[in-house]
C-alpha cells in the first residue's frame, strides 16, 4: 500500500466512523488541544473526558491555569495519576504566559516542561494545521502491525525506526484529521487486545493481519523483576479530629502532592511522635498494602496514633499541617494515601473510593453494593459510580435496541453476562448474542 492510498484509507474511515464530538474537538485552540495529549498520555479517553471538562472550567485560559496555586492545579488532577503531567503543564503554561504567545514552531514546544515531539507534533498538526508527524501509544501500534515491525517499540533503533515510518505517512493535507484518525484507529479498532481487524481501513495491507501474527506485535516489553520498598505511613489524629499532613518535595513520586509523614519503620514511627512530645493514647498498626509505581512496588504499612497534645506543636514552614476530615477531599492527594485516610479519620464519613478496574483510576465507590449477592460485592468492591453510570447508559441502550422484556429470564441473563464483559474485560463495542422474541 502506497503512502497516498495509506492516507486515503484513513481519511475516508475517519470521515464515516472517526470521533468529532470529544470536548477537546470543540472550540479546538493551542491550548485545549495541548490539555487534551497531556491528559490522554497514559489515560484512556473515557477516563479523561470527567478531568479535562473540570480543568477547562476551572481553567479556561492559559493564563487562568499559570496564576493559579500548583495546590489547585494538582486537586484537578487527583485520581488521575502520572501527576508530573500536571506540575510540567502548570510550569510550561507559566512560561507560555510570560512570552505572551503560544509556541507554533516544534523546537519550541519541546523546549516546554512535558512537551515531548508527539505532543508538540499533535498540537501543529490540530491546532495549527501544520504536518508533523506523532508516534503516541495508539500510532506506535498501528505502525507495528501495519510494516510488521519487530522489536520493543521503547527500544531506540525501533522507536527510530517508527518515527521514519510515522514521517513517511503523513500528509500535507487534511493534516489534522489524519492525526486524529491515526490515534482514533488505535483505540477503537487496533486496539491491543481483540483487534476489530475486518472495520480496519488498512487491513488488505497489513502484515500482522496477512500473516495472522498480530498478537506478536508490538513486541513486549522485556520483563523485568520490581524492586520493593518499604515504609510506614503515619496517620496522626489529634484530640480535634485533625490529622497531619505533609507536602511531599516538589519533584519525584507524589510530587507536590500532599501525603502522610512516612518512616522506614513502625518504631521510627512511634520515636518521632516522642521526639515531637506527641502524647500518644492510642495507636493501631493496619495490615501491609501494596500500591506499585511504574518502576518498584510500595510495600507500607499504616501506623494509626492518636494524640491529645496541642495542635501547633508540629507545624513546619506549611509543609507539615493539621486539617480536618472535612478538608481532604479538597487537597491534591495521592491516591492510595487519600484511600486510606477515607476510612481512618476521626470517625468521619468521606467519600469512599475504589481502584475502578474498568477506568483504571481511583474513583468515588458505592456506599453499598448496587444488589445483593457475590457479583454485587464484586461490583462494589472494584467499580466505580462513574464506571457504573457508563454500563446503565448501555443498558439502557442495548435493551432499547434489542427491544427486551424485563421480566423475560433469557434477556436478564443476557444483560447480565453483557455487564460482566462492559465492567471487567473492557468490551465496549455492540454485542451480538440474544435475539427476543417478537411481541
Amino acid at each position: 500500500m502506497t503512502p497516498t492510498a495509506f492516507q486515503q484509507n484513513i481519511l475516508a474511515w475517519f470521515d464515516q466512523y472517526g470521533r468529532k464530538d470529544l470536548p477537546w474537538q470543540k472550540d479546538i485552540s493551542p491550548y485545549r488541544v495541548w490539555l487534551s495529549e497531556t491528559m490522554l498520555q497514559q489515560t484512556q479517553v473515557v477516563t479523561v473526558i470527567p478531568y479535562f471538562n473540570r480543568f477547562v472550567e476551572k481553567f479556561p485560559t492559559i493564563e487562568k491555569l499559570a496564576l493559579a496555586p500548583i495546590d489547585e492545579v494538582l486537586h484537578l488532577w487527583s485520581g488521575l495519576g502520572y501527576y508530573a503531567r500536571a506540575r510540567n503543564l502548570h510550569k510550561a503554561a507559566q512560561l507560555i504566559n510570560e512570552q505572551e504567545r503560544f509556541p507554533d514552531t516544534l523546537d519550541e514546544l519541546i523546549q516546554l516542561p512535558g512537551i515531548g515531539v508527539s505532543t508538540a507534533g499533535a498540537i501543529l498538526s490540530i491546532a495549527f494545521k501544520n504536518s508533523h508527524p506523532i508516534l503516541d501509544g495508539n500510532v506506535k501500534r498501528v505502525l507495528t502491525r501495519f510494516k510488521g515491525v519487530e522489536g520493543w517499540p521503547g527500544n531506540s533503533k525501533v522507536n527510530k525506526q517508527l518515527w521514519a515510518i510515522s514521517a513517511s505517512l503523513t500528509p500535507t493535507d487534511r493534516v489534522a484529521d489524519y492525526t486524529q484518525a491515526m490515534m482514533d484507529l488505535g483505540a477503537t479498532i487496533c486496539t491491543r487486545s481483540k483487534p476489530i481487524c475486518e472495520s480496519c481501513p488498512l487491513h488488505t495491507g497489513c502484515v500482522a493481519k496477512i500473516t495472522n501474527s498480530i498478537s506478536m506485535f508490538p513486541t513486549s516489553k522485556p520483563a523485568r523483576t520490581l524492586p520493593v520498598k518499604q515504609l510506614a505511613f503515619l496517620v496522626l489524629s489529634n484530640n480535634t479530629d485533625e490529622v497531619l499532613l505533609e507536602k511531599r518535595p516538589p519533584t519525584g513520586i507524589w510530587g507536590g502532592l500532599w501525603s502522610l509523614p512516612e518512616f522506614d519503620s513502625i518504631e521510627s514511627a512511634r520515636n518521632w511522635c516522642a521526639t515531637k512530645n506527641l502524647h500518644i493514647i492510642d495507636q493501631q498498626s493496619l495490615a501491609n498494602r501494596r500500591h506499585t509505581f511504574s518502576h518498584y512496588h510500595l510495600d507500607y504499612t499504616p501506623v494509626l496514633i492518636q494524640t491529645d497534645s496541642p495542635m501547633n506543636i508540629v507545624m513546619e514552614a506549611n509543609q507539615t499541617v493539621w486539617y480536618k476530615a472535612e478538608q481532604i477531599n479538597d487537597l491534591g492527594l495521592a491516591a492510595p494515601i487519600k484511600l486510606l485516610l477515607q476510612h481512618y479519620i476521626g470517625g468521619k464519613k468521606m467519600t469512599r473510593l475504589v481502584k475502578c478496574v474498568k477506568l483504571g483510576i481511583e474513583a468515588e465507590g458505592f456506599d453499598e453494593p448496587p444488589f445483593p449477592g457475590p457479583k454485587g460485592q464484586e461490583i462494589y468492591e472494584k467499580i466505580s459510580k462513574q464506571a457504573w453510570q457508563q454500563w446503565l447508559t448501555r443498558q439502557t441502550m442495548l435493551i432499547n435496541e434489542n427491544k427486551l422484556a424485563s421480566f423475560d429470564p433469557k434477556a436478564r441473563a443476557y444483560l447480565a453476562e453483557e455487564r460482566s464483559k462492559f465492567l471487567f474485560e473492557g468490551k465496549n463495542e455492540m454485542p451480538e448474542g440474544y435475539v427476543p422474541p417478537k411481541t
